[in-house]
């Protein structure tokens, strides 16, 4: 037959019980404080999302740049190869812009117009002809 429980043992058991429920107070500040931890969890993982993402958006970045520079170096060299070809050499306008004439001279020179004067003799300068404001052309370095 088992013993009878000591009364005092009882009795203490039935206070760590009483204490052990859980009371609205203890609800309530265990639902704020849960709220309060998952927040700054949630503020910290937005924040290492952010980072993450501006990572990502830099590397992209520096990845489409390379990319451009080594398309543009191939469009340089498509360009040369179709003017070696086609007996053609690219000039810097006064603008910046390219334009591509014969090769066969040595000189090229532009007028405000638009006009273009080809021509080999070093010693031929057009700006005493014409209409004037004639420019001499600079031959177009490749970038690659």
């Amino acid at each position: 037959m088992p013993a009878e429980p000591d009364p005092e043992r009882a009795k203490e058991a039935k206070i760590v019980a009483s204490s052990a429920r859980i009371t609205p107070k203890f609800q309530s500040f265990a639902i704020q404080l849960a709220l309060e931890l998952s927040e700054e969890s949630l503020h910290a993982n937005q924040e290492r999302i952010q980072q993450e993402n501006l990572r990502a958006e830099e590397r992209r970045a520096q990845s489409m740049a390379e990319f451009r520079h080594r398309m543009e170096v191939k469009d340089d060299n498509t360009r040369q190869f179709c003017n070696y070809v086609l007996d053609r050499q690219d000039y810097v306008r006064p603008n910046g812009s390219i334009v591509t004439l014969p090769s066969e001279y040595n000189h090229s020179w532009v007028n405000e117009a638009g006009e273009y004067i080809l021509n080999s003799d070093p010693t031929f300068d057009p700006k005493g002809s014409g209409s004037g404001g004639w420019t001499e052309l600079e031959k177009y370095v490749p970038k690659g």
